[in-house]
């Protein structure tokens, strides 16, 4: 008989990690610790307005700077690219796909937009050259609410398409509006989340080095090294196999290096024209303006319940800001999701999901609600079971208020075990709290 070896499940099994000891002595390599001979450095200009028209762009105290090696606005790289940055996933067949290129060239629509970009032996002498750089701007009009964008009279972030609209999605099962026309009662709320800004504490970081012949090595700080290459041929022009990416260690990204971004294409094409190579790492004051940002949602859920608890419809509709130019994969994130992270752990026979998401420029937000002066905290759980995922509006709640004030508030129609009365101490809340997720 001959013996056959078993190999045992690795379901349940220990997998030994082999990256720890390195990282933890110290020995890994990341973008800030690559360097190749010739290498020059690049600091991005970038727009002090939410919305501006760009009047001039002088460049001539820069490039007479001690160390620059060239200095280069928007008009002057136009020719430099094949396409925009690409979104890599149109949602509907009528979203709004404004063209977006690495340097802004006519106008500025976000808060550290970049608008010029200096080349230098040494990263200090880029900076101090960038502070040359003179820019006239023509400020505009700018809308920093998603809710007020898509007013009739809201100022517009891209005035050629007419709206501040980008797309809406709508997803249905069964009959949710008979589910909750006959259901023996609903609950109803308003959820506000607000953006937040992904700090790895690795930044950003990019190394573009061109050869004679267009063939491409970027080192990149990235999740996506294979889309980052993709992207990079429809942006630049240069044959995709002709483009290498190379992700190193990376140090944290929180999905915000999912994305393909202006510097890696702005180094590129950078290190072809020079023909050295160009380096580029992401300050933490760029970070909070320049890379991706998520959430900043207003949601409203309707839920369709029988007196013992069960489930019978949903009905949930998103607000959601994208900012004032798609990322490659925004659209497919979060929004298109929606409906299987509100449906998809529960017995749900009907469910409906409108996702409409708009243009603004916000760049500051407000993260927590003020009461009286005082901060309150919601505390939002699912009573029966978990669910993973992103915070989304559940239908049945835990509150924990704390506004050190004493009072009672009820959820007017879940069952009488969730309608629990809270104390505190302090003065009265009521439902309000959380129906009115505007300013929250």
């Amino acid at each position: 008989m001959t013996a056959v070896e078993t190999r045992g499940s690795a379901i349940g099994t220990s997998v030994k990690r082999k990256e720890d000891a390195t990282l933890l002595r110290g020995r890994g390599t990341y973008v800030e610790n690559l360097m190749l001979p010739g290498t020059v450095f690049m600091v991005v200009v970038r727009s002090p307005y939410p919305h501006a028209r760009i009047k001039r762009v002088d460049l001539s105290a820069a490039r007479a700077a001690e160390g620059v090696v060239a200095a280069f606005s928007g008009a002057d790289l136009a020719d430099d690219w094949a396409g925009g940055l690409p979104c890599a996933w149109p949602v509907t067949e009528d979203i709004k796909m404004p063209p977006h290129f690495p340097l802004a060239t006519d106008e500025t629509r976000y808060q550290g937009d970049g608008v010029a970009v200096v080349i230098a032996e040494s990263r200090a002498l880029a900076k101090d050259a960038a502070e040359l750089v003179e820019v006239e701007y023509e400020q505009l009009p700018s809308v920093a609410d998603v809710e007020k964008a898509l007013g009739e009279s809201a100022p517009l972030v891209h005035s050629d398409l007419g709206t501040n609209e980008c797309y809406v999605w709508k997803l249905d099962s069964g009959d949710p509006d008979g589910a909750i026309a006959s259901a023996d009662t609903s609950v109803t709320c308003r959820y506000r989340q607000p953006r937040l800004i992904p700090n790895a504490i690795e930044p950003r970081g990019v190394l573009a080095q061109v050869g004679p012949t267009d063939e491409v090595t970027l080192w990149s700080a990235t999740q996506v090294p294979h889309i980052l290459r993709f992207a990079l041929q429809l942006v630049t022009g240069i044959s995709e196999s002709k483009i290498r990416v190379i992700a190193p260690d990376v140090g944290g990204g929180f999905g915000s290096k999912l994305n393909v971004y202006a510097e890696e294409a702005l180094a590129v094409a950078l290190a072809r024209r020079l023909g050295r190579p160009v380096k580029w790492i992401e300050e933490r004051s760029e970070n909070l303006i320049s890379t991706g940002f998520a959430r900043d949602f207003h949601m409203h859920g309707e839920l369709a319940l029988k007196n013992d608890g069960t489930m019978l419809g949903l009905r949930a509709s998103l607000l959601a800001d994208e900012g004032a130019f798609h990322a490659d994969a925004q659209p497919s994130k979060f929004k298109v999701g929606l409906f299987h992270i509100v449906s998809g752990s529960y017995d749900l026979p009907a469910a409906h999901v409108r996702a409409q998401v708009a243009a603004a420029v916000d760049v500051i937000v407000q993260l927590a609600r003020l009461r009286d002066g005082r901060r309150v905290f919601l505390e939002v759980a699912v009573v029966e079971g978990t669910k993973r995922g992103e915070p989304v509006i559940e239908p049945l709640y835990r509150f924990r208020v704390r506004a050190g004030a004493s009072g009672r508030f009820e959820v007017v129609g879940t069952r009488p075990a969730l309608a629990t009365l809270l104390q505190d101490r302090g003065e009265s809340l009521s439902e309000d709290l959380f129906t009115a997720g505007e300013d929250a």
